[in-house]
C-alpha cells in the first residue's frame, strides 16, 4: 500500500488475524467522512437524463430533481459544482487504484439525519437520507471501479448518533460492505489489517486545534496510543483516519526521525 512506515515493533492480536486475507496485491485505500446526504449544504446527485455508470435511483427525475415522499427536491447551484467535484474524485480514484485492489471506508456521518431542529435538509425522512447516501456510494464505487471479485473490500462505520441515529446499517447492507467478526455491519471502531500495515478508522478522535496549535491535539493522541500499546505490548497503528470536524489535516507522528503514525483527520462532503 502507500502507506509504508517500517515498524521495529510488530505483534499481531487474534481480531487482526480475522480481518487479514490472503491477497498479496498493492492496496490503494479511498476513505470517505461526512457525506452528510440530504443535507442542502452537503454533496447530493444531480441526474438529467445522461448515462450513468449504475442505474438511476427510481426516485431520480431527469430534470436534476429528486422526488421524496413529501416533496420535489432540487439541489442548489453549490451541491451541483460538490457533485462534479465529487466525480472527479472517483475518477482520480479510478486512475490511482489500476492494478490494485481498492479499499473503501466509509467513516461516518453519511446521511445527515434531523438534528437540532434543523431546516436545512431535503427530507426528513431517514430512510430517504439512506437512500441517497447509499446512491452516493454506489455511484463512487462504480466510477472508481469497485469489484469484491477481485479483492475489494468496503467497510461503513458509525457517525455521529444526532445524525445518523443507528441507521449506517442500512447504507452497508445496499453496498454489500464487509462484516465485522462480530457479524455486525457497521463499526464503531474499526482496526483492520492491509498488506501488513495496521489501520485504524473511526469517526470522531483529535480534534485538529487552531493557528498554532494545529495538529498538536491528533499528534499528542498518537502518542499516547504509542505508549499504551508499547506498555501493552500490542501493535501500534500504521495509519489512524478519522473525521467529524470538517477541517482537514495531516499529522505525522514520529520517533527518532522514522515516523511511526500517519495521522489523518478526513475532509466533509459539506459547504459550511
Amino acid at each position: 500500500g502507500y502507506f509504508c512506515p517500517s515498524m521495529r515493533y510488530r505483534r499481531k492480536d487474534n481480531l487482526l488475524k480475522l480481518f487479514k486475507k490472503p491477497n498479496p496485491k498493492d492496496a490503494y485505500i479511498a476513505p470517505i467522512s461526512d457525506l452528510h446526504a440530504c443535507s442542502t449544504t452537503a454533496v447530493f446527485p444531480y441526474w438529467y437524463g445522461q448515462d450513468l455508470p449504475i442505474e438511476p435511483h427510481k426516485n431520480m427525475r431527469d430534470d436534476g430533481t429528486w422526488k421524496f415522499k413529501h416533496n420535489i427536491y432540487t439541489p442548489t447551484h453549490k451541491q451541483i459544482k460538490l457533485f462534479q467535484l465529487y466525480i472527479e474524485a472517483a475518477q482520480a480514484v479510478a486512475e490511482a487504484r489500476k492494478g490494485k485492489r481498492l479499499i473503501f471506508l466509509g467513516n461516518g456521518d453519511m446521511n445527515d439525519g434531523k438534528h437540532h431542529g434543523t431546516q436545512q435538509i431535503a427530507t426528513g425522512l431517514i430512510r430517504e437520507q439512506i437512500d441517497v447516501a447509499a446512491w452516493l456510494i454506489q455511484y463512487f464505487l462504480a466510477i472508481a471501479g469497485f469489484n469484491h471479485d477481485n479483492g475489494d473490500r468496503a467497510f461503513i462505520l458509525q457517525g455521529t448518533e444526532s445524525h445518523d441515529g443507528d441507521d449506517e446499517d442500512g447504507i452497508a447492507e445496499k453496498i454489500k460492505a464487509e462484516k465485522l467478526p462480530s457479524g455486525d455491519d457497521v463499526a464503531d471502531f474499526l482496526q483492520v489489517e492491509i498488506n501488513n500495515r495496521l489501520i485504524w478508522c473511526l469517526h470522531q478522535g483529535a480534534g485538529v486545534g487552531k493557528g498554532i496549535n494545529k495538529g498538536n491535539s491528533l499528534r499528542n493522541w498518537m502518542k499516547n496510543k504509542y505508549v499504551e500499546r508499547l506498555e501493552e505490548g500490542k501493535r501500534v497503528p500504521d495509519v489512524v483516519m478519522s473525521g467529524h470536524y470538517h477541517d482537514p489535516w495531516y499529522e505525522p507522528f514520529a520517533r527518532n526521525g522514522r515516523i511511526i503514525t500517519h495521522g489523518l483527520i478526513l475532509p466533509p462532503w459539506q459547504l459550511k
